[in-house]
C-alpha cells in the first residue's frame, strides 16, 4: 500500500502540470488540446507497475458502474462471470442484436465495468440513434495475470460465447467485439470456434486488437500512443508468464494463425498508435485471406481512440461501429 501511495503522489504531481505542459509541447501538432492532453495523462498511468494499474483500473471501472443508468445486471455463474448492459425487460435471445464485449488492458488490468461509460453507452447510444435500440451487451469478466496466463482468458472469452449460444441466442445476432487485449481474445475465440465446428457470430469489431505480440514493427517506436513499447512488453511477459520463446509468442499471437473462414470483421484504429503497422499488415492478410474485412483509421490519432473521450472523432469511430453491426447483425 505505502508502494502504491507513493506512485499515485508521482502521478499526481506529474498529472497537475500536464494541462500546462501540453500547451506548449504535442507530440503531433494536429492534436487538439484535449487529444494531447489525454495522451499525456495515460501515458503517465500506464508505466506504472501492475498493481497500481489494476487498482486505478478498478476504481474507475467501480466511478461509471454507479453512473451507469439503468442498473447493471451481474452475472456470477460457474460458466461465465461480466454484466450485463442495455434494457433488462429485454431477454438475449429476443434482442436484434447482442454484443459479447471484451475489455482491454494488457491482460494484467481491467475490469468488465471499466468501460461502461468510455465504449458501451456509446455503443449502445449510437445504435438507438440508427434505429436499432433492442441491443443488449454482455460485458465478460476474465482473470488477469500474472494471477491467471496465457491462454486463460482466450478460454474464458470462448466459454462467454457458448454461453450466449446456451441461452438461446441466435449466432446471427451475436457481435463479439475486443479492444485491444480484448481484440486478441475475440480474433482466438473466433479462430478456436472454427476449429471447433462451432457457428460463427454475424460479426466481430477489433478495436485496436493486440494481433501481434512479437511487436518488432517499426511503429512500436512511436512516441504518440498511450503507452510505449517498453510497457507493453512488460505486458506481455506477463500474460507470458516469463516465456518469450518464439513458439510461445506466436502462439499467442491471433493475427499470426490462419484467418480463412473468419465471419466479416471491422478492425478500427489509429495511425499514430504503436500497433499501426501491425493492424496494417493484418487487415492486408484478411483480404487475402477473402475474410470480409473492413478497416477504420483515423489518420493522427492512437490506440482505442472510439472508445476515448475525445468528442467528434470518438463519435465519429463508434458511429462507424455502430453502422457496420446494423450492416452484418440485423439482415441476416
Amino acid at each position: 500500500m505505502l508502494d502504491h501511495m507513493k506512485t499515485l503522489a508521482v502521478v499526481v504531481a506529474q498529472a497537475v502540470v500536464a494541462p500546462f505542459l501540453v500547451l506548449f509541447h504535442r507530440p503531433d501538432p494536429r492534436w487538439s488540446y484535449v487529444e494531447a492532453l489525454l495522451q499525456r495523462l495515460l501515458n503517465l498511468v500506464t508505466p506504472t507497475d501492475v498493481g497500481f494499474l489494476r487498482l486505478t483500473y478498478a476504481i474507475y471501472g467501480r466511478f461509471q458502474r454507479h453512473l451507469f443508468f439503468p442498473p447493471l445486471e451481474t452475472v456470477d455463474v460457474p460458466a461465465v462471470k461480466g454484466m450485463w448492459y442495455g434494457d433488462a425487460s429485454t431477454p438475449p435471445a429476443d434482442c436484434a442484436v447482442v454484443v459479447l464485449f471484451v475489455h482491454g488492458g494488457g491482460f494484467v488490468c481491467g475490469t468488465a465495468d471499466a468501460m461502461s461509460f468510455d465504449a458501451i453507452r456509446p455503443l449502445l447510444a449510437s445504435l438507438r440513434r440508427q434505429g436499432v435500440s433492442a441491443v443488449r451487451v454482455f460485458s465478460v469478466s476474465y482473470d488477469l495475470a500474472p494471477q491467471a496466463c496465457y491462454p486463460r482468458q482466450i478460454q474464458q472469452t470462448y466459454d462467454a460465447y457458448r454461453w450466449l449460444l446456451d441461452l438461446g441466442v441466435s449466432p446471427t445476432k451475436i457481435v463479439v467485439m475486443g479492444d485491444s487485449a480484448g481484440g486478441n481474445c475475440a480474433l482466438s475465440l473466433l479462430q478456436q470456434g472454427l476449429k471447433d465446428h462451432m457457428p460463427m457470430p454475424a460479426c466481430a469489431v477489433l478495436v485496436s486488437p493486440w494481433v501481434d505480440l512479437h511487436m518488432t514493427k517499426p511503429s512500436y517506436d512511436a512516441a504518440t500512443d498511450s503507452f510505449t513499447k517498453a510497457t507493453v512488453f512488460k505486458w506481455r511477459d506477463v500474460y507470458l508468464n516469463g516465456d518469450s520463446t518464439h513458439a510461445t509468442v506466436t502462439a499467442a499471437s491471433p493475427g499470426l494463425q490462419s484467418l480463412r473462414g473468419l465471419p466479416s470483421l471491422m478492425v478500427t484504429f489509429g495511425k499514430n498508435e504503436l500497433m499501426a503497422d501491425d493492424l496494417e499488415l493484418f487487415v492486408a492478410k484478411a483480404k487475402a485471406s477473402h475474410v470480409n474485412v473492413v478497416a477504420y483509421s483515423h489518420p493522427y490519432l492512437f490506440h482505442d481512440f472510439p472508445t476515448l473521450p475525445l468528442g467528434q472523432p470518438s463519435r465519429d469511430g463508434m458511429d462507424a461501429i455502430g453502422r457496420f453491426i446494423i450492416s452484418r447483425a440485423t439482415t441476416t
